[in-house]
């Protein structure tokens, strides 16, 4: 079943150029998956900030402005959701992102309480990090992939 499901999304998210058209639902729901995921790890850094966070970081989650930020971003990642499972004739990426949106606010949301436990050594995961520094290369290089393709589609 998971496989099954795998196979689906992936094939959605390799979708052909003319089911890519906007007004399709495909760019809602990959904009809705990317903001669902970066959601979901940033909750998991709220709550588990002493093992999944870099310490330099840290002081940016008591800003209620990272909270409020997060909570948008949930909305965002919902709304998107529901916009590409009304446009898209395949459902998976819309199912995909709503579920990672809702398993995000079932474990806390913006609201999320951390569980402390501080790890005095040891190599630290910083799961905060590696989430942004996806989402800013992905910026970066996304646009300069469009411009410079090897292979036009």
């Amino acid at each position: 079943m998971l496989k099954n499901t795998r196979k689906k999304l992936r094939s959605e998210l390799e979708a052909s150029p003319e089911s890519r058209e906007v007004g399709a639902g495909w760019i809602s729901g990959i904009l809705a998956l990317i903001a669902a995921l970066t959601g979901l790890f940033l909750v998991l850094c709220l709550r588990y900030p002493d093992v999944l966070s870099m310490r330099e970081l840290r002081g940016a989650y008591d800003q209620p402005l990272f909270r409020v930020g997060l909570h948008l971003l949930l909305i965002v990642a919902f709304g998107l959701s529901v916009i590409s499972l009304v446009l898209r004739a395949n459902k998976t990426l819309g199912f995909a992102a709503i579920t990672t949106t809702l398993l995000a606010t079932i474990l806390g949301g913006s609201r999320v309480e951390s569980q402390h436990g501080e790890l005095v050594g040891g190599a630290y995961l910083g799961l905060d990090w590696f989430v942004l520094n996806v989402v800013f290369t992905g910026f970066l290089f996304v646009p300069i992939e469009r411009l410079f393709a090897r292979h036009k589609t």
